[in-house]
């Protein structure tokens, strides 16, 4: 056999697995076509497959017939074909791939974002409707009995538990804004003291504390934070509010310890307490829409999912310890972003 046909005979084979190896990259494009950003192409390269095999087809008709010459042009004409085609398969294909593989990524997390979002609507549509009747049930209830008697001191009663529903309605209306706010408005970042944060959050609940039943510390938080001023002060009022109404009043000194420290480019805020505290089978539980950990629970059950969407929001994360009956202690980790 000369050379010219082993040649040939060579260049076939070589042919024939760059086209086996091609038609396996260019499966994966073909079977999503409509979803290929380049059609054209494809329809080019699908043009030159067909020329590919015929040419090849044809070569190894000359080979086997030995019809001489003409084997030479069919040689080269094949050669530039095949090589044109792995090339194009190798360029388009990297591309193409590597769109459709992102494209089906961000599918499947915005469809996890979607199921997350129904499933929570619902929970929320469901338990807004009862936790807002349900105190307006129990305040029409008090009124009616108010205007039934005569004695004073019950009407003075009624009266009194009348104003711990309304509060608690607007509690449960304060954690639907806060809620709101924090899924429909951008991040804003600016440059804000931390101590001047902490003291506007903690001189607003001192009105929650009218007895000053719980002291309150401030420690380390002389520094400038960049973040969401408005998401911080979220954060620590849920979490602050929670250890004020979550108190232990059968202990002589009740306490809740705020502290904010700096380290390279984070920030880590600390609410600690010496309250009644979370049994650890709720540790787990906290943060879900609408759940209350305690019998004695005065809260909507936003607070807490509230504060985690919020670290979140801010590329955060939240830390819990507690023990029954000795407190609790929330950590929050920020970034910051001008450090």
């Amino acid at each position: 056999m000369d050379v010219i046909k082993i040649t040939t005979i060579a260049d076939i084979a070589l042919g024939l697995i760059a086209l086996v190896w091609a038609a396996s990259r260019t499966s994966k494009i073909l079977r999503m076509l409509d979803e290929a950003p380049n059609i054209k192409v494809w329809q080019l390269l699908r043009f030159l497959m067909i020329v590919f095999v015929v040419g090849y087809g044809f070569a190894l008709y000359l080979v086997i017939f030995d019809k001489g010459e003409p084997l030479k042009l069919i040689f080269g004409f094949v050669f530039l074909f095949g090589a044109l085609f792995v090339l194009l398969v190798v360029v388009v294909t990297t591309g193409d791939i590597s769109f459709i593989k992102k494209s089906k990524l961000s599918l499947r997390r915005k469809n996890r974002q979607l199921e997350k979002v129904n499933s929570e609507l619902d929970m929320f549509v469901y338990s807004t409707a009862h936790d807002l009747r349900s105190p307006l049930s129990s305040i029409l209830g008090l009124v009616n009995l108010a205007e039934k008697t005569q004695n004073v001191e019950e009407k003075m009663k009624c009266l009194e538990m009348v104003k711990g529903r309304i509060e608690a309605l607007d509690d449960f209306i304060q954690s639907i804004i806060q809620f709101s706010k924090n899924n429909k408005l951008p991040v804003e970042l600016e440059k804000f003291p931390v101590k001047r944060c902490i003291l506007e959050v903690t001189e607003d609940l001192e009105l929650l504390d009218v007895d000053h039943k719980v002291r309150m510390e401030v420690a380390g938080s002389d520094f400038t934070l960049c973040s969401d001023s408005s998401r911080i002060k979220t954060i620590l009022n849920n979490l602050i509010s929670n250890a004020i109404k979550y108190h232990n009043p059968l202990i002589e000194d009740p306490y809740v310890r705020i502290k904010a420290t700096s380290a390279g480019n984070q920030v880590e805020f600390s609410i600690e307490d010496n309250g009644i505290g979370i049994e650890e089978e709720y540790l787990d539980k906290i943060y879900n829409m609408f759940y209350r950990a305690t019998e004695i629970s005065k809260g909507s059950g936003l607070g807490l999912y509230v504060v985690k969407e919020t670290v979140e929001a801010l590329s955060g994360k939240i830390h819990v310890k507690s023990v029954k009956g000795q407190g609790t202690k929330f950590t929050v980790t920020l970034p910051n972003t001008e450090s």
